[in-house]
């Protein structure tokens, strides 16, 4: 997107396909031709500070800058998260999320639309006229943690949340003033009404409602249509102003149906073992590992898992899932000490000595990206399964034709997204 900054690796990363980056760089500064109603407005453009900053002014009828354009001035920054996150491809992650920028979206073209309320996006969303930020990625005095992946969920001073991602964030960031809530149950923030809603992700995820002015605004965080095995089911209510993730928001992430993931997986496992090798699985540690646990261990598997996926698995089953047979991962046994286990490891172990001495393995990774035919080759694993605890292209779709909303901006994901919903007639703008 950027592409002159260098940004750091994860741990686990691996260079990003050289067709992607061109593909996508600088996409979500294009510019998309005006409706009618707007014809008459400043247009979209870029302005260029320096090799790594760019600046995107966004025209404005009651905030002007010192250039006299009548533009808010956006400057792009890259942040750094840490290798937790859960369905990104390493640089993917890094492109999507690395940026970001102080963006106030106004809704000019007409005097209705002028009342809607604001989206201000500023290392984190939240509605113009509330302190309240939702997922902010810089600390703040008060933010919305949608769920405890790292790239939604840093320190902050106090923090609303479900009482699963509560605990979950305890147990990764440590204690923090936390306001729980169930799903479903209504609490005032900052004069507006809000209930938690589920989001399907992993546990706890949850989306947040919020009535403000009498506008309906739904901001989704990271979602999944798709009924898991260890997430709350997500819940869609219609809205006016919908914030959504776009994380698989191409044509072509469309992933199979669950028992066809879950034959796949099987079909690994047994032909590993045929050849008297250990099966390893990658899975990130919060959500996908327990994922791949729950479905295993429904099938009569035995996995060994590594401490982070062990740790939080017993947090899992605190909050009433239930998985078969499991035992944390003693390396040190070797061959012997794996014979007749699933091993299932954090993506950034695979290069780690646990590899080594458990003998003789071959390794799957565990994610959407596997619809990618470069995927296993990128992650070098000798297979890629497209298990993931997000919403495929199709679902995205499906989320905003139930919500129905009038104002959609997309995050996290694929700029084209917001583009093909415009295409539906939607009107959409993504940020980033």
């Amino acid at each position: 997107m950027h592409e002159p900054v260098q940004r750091p690796r994860r741990a686990d990363g691996d260079p990003e396909p050289l067709a992607v980056r061109k593909e996508l760089d600088g996409a979500v500064l294009r510019h998309k031709p005006c409706p009618p109603a707007r014809q008459m407005q400043q247009p979209l453009r870029i302005e260029t500070v320096a090799p790594h900053h760019q600046r995107l002014l966004v025209p404005s009828d009651h905030d002007p800058v010192a250039d006299g354009g009548g533009g808010l001035a956006v400057e792009r920054h890259p942040v750094h998260h840490d290798h937790a996150d859960e369905d990104r491809c390493p640089e993917e992650h890094n492109r999507m999320h690395g940026w970001e920028g102080t963006t106030t979206l106004l809704h000019p073209s007409s005097d209705e639309d002028k009342t809607q309320p604001v989206i201000e996006h500023d290392s984190g969303l939240r509605v113009q006229g509330m302190a309240l930020w939702l997922d902010a990625t810089r600390s703040r005095d008060r933010s919305f943690v949608s769920h405890a992946h790292s790239d939604h969920a840093i320190r902050h001073r106090r923090i609303i949340a479900s009482s699963p991602t509560a605990r979950l964030y305890e147990h990764r960031l440590g204690r923090t003033l936390a306001e729980t809530h169930a799903f479903h149950a209504p609490f005032e923030v900052d004069g507006a009404l809000c209930r938690l809603l589920p989001a399907g992700h992993i546990l706890g995820s949850s989306q947040i409602l919020i009535e403000h002015k009498g506008r309906r605004i739904v901001y989704t965080g990271d979602c999944r249509m798709r009924e898991g095995l260890t997430a709350e089911p997500i819940s869609v209510e219609p809205c006016d102003v919908l914030v959504m993730e776009c994380t698989f928001g191409r044509p072509h992430y469309v992933f199979p149906e669950p028992a066809e993931v879950a034959r796949r997986l099987c079909r690994f496992i047994e032909g590993t073992w045929d050849e008297g090798l250990t099966p390893v699985l990658l899975a990130y540690a919060l959500g996908k590992g327990q994922e791949a646990m729950k479905l295993l261990g429904d099938r009569g598997y035995s996995c060994a898992v590594a401490e982070p996926i062990f740790r939080i698995a017993r947090i899992y089953e605190e909050y009433g899932v239930r998985f078969g047979r499991y035992e944390l991962l003693d390396p040190t046994l070797g061959a012997e000490g794996v014979r007749g286990h699933v091993v299932i490891l954090p993506p950034h172990l695979r290069r780690s000595q646990i590899l080594e001495d458990i003998g003789p393995c071959r390794t799957a990774m565990l994610t959407g990206w596997a619809m990618d035919r470069n995927c296993r080759f990128r992650y070098r694993v000798d297979e890629a399964i497209p298990l993931s605890d997000h919403a495929d292209f199709q679902e995205l779709l499906a989320l905003v034709r139930q919500a129905t909303p009038k104002r959609v901006y997309t995050v996290h994901g694929f700029p084209e997204f917001a583009k093909h919903l415009r295409f539906l007639g939607y009107d959409a703008d993504h940020l980033g």
